[in-house]
């Protein structure tokens, strides 16, 4: 039988490796992003369950969780069809939030500059409209931080 310390001590373990794939994954997304900045770009890790997409300057890592905290391996999933429509319904969803972040990033940043202050005065400035999709599962957006080393 497996103790309670054990056990926290492999979770721990699981965590770290965890932390070290997604820092992984980050600095060759954003190594790909930078050489590419034109390019709507979507990439998705099996390994993190991190989908990451950037645009224009902008990027945005999203994962959805469970209801309880818990990554579902989606990305996993939507590549093997595992679980039917559920994993496909999932990482459209993730798509759909993280599209809406790239697209209010994009949106602040033309109000800040000056072209955006002077349009301001001649037109009406509409902000992106977020999906009112959800999953009747519970699962939820988790954002990612990201650091630049």
């Amino acid at each position: 039988m497996e103790s309670i310390f054990s056990r926290k001590f492999w979770r721990r373990k699981e965590q770290e490796k965890a932390a070290i794939q997604l820092s992984d994954f980050a600095k060759r997304a954003q190594e790909f992003r930078d050489s590419n900045p034109d390019y709507l770009m979507l990439l998705a890790d099996p390994k993190t369950d991190v989908i990451f997409m950037a645009y224009g300057g902008v990027m945005c890592p999203v994962r959805i969780l469970d209801k309880f905290g818990e990554p579902q391996k989606i990305v996993h999933n939507f590549i093997k069809h595992n679980r039917g429509n559920g994993d496909i319904d999932r990482f459209l969803l993730a798509v759909d939030g993280a599209g809406f972040q790239i697209a209010k990033g994009l949106y602040t940043l033309r109000r800040r500059s000056l072209s955006g202050k002077v349009l301001r005065v001649f037109t009406e400035d509409e902000m992106p409209a977020e999906s009112k999709v959800s999953l009747e599962d519970g699962s939820k957006y988790s954002p990612v931080q990201l650091v630049d080393a």
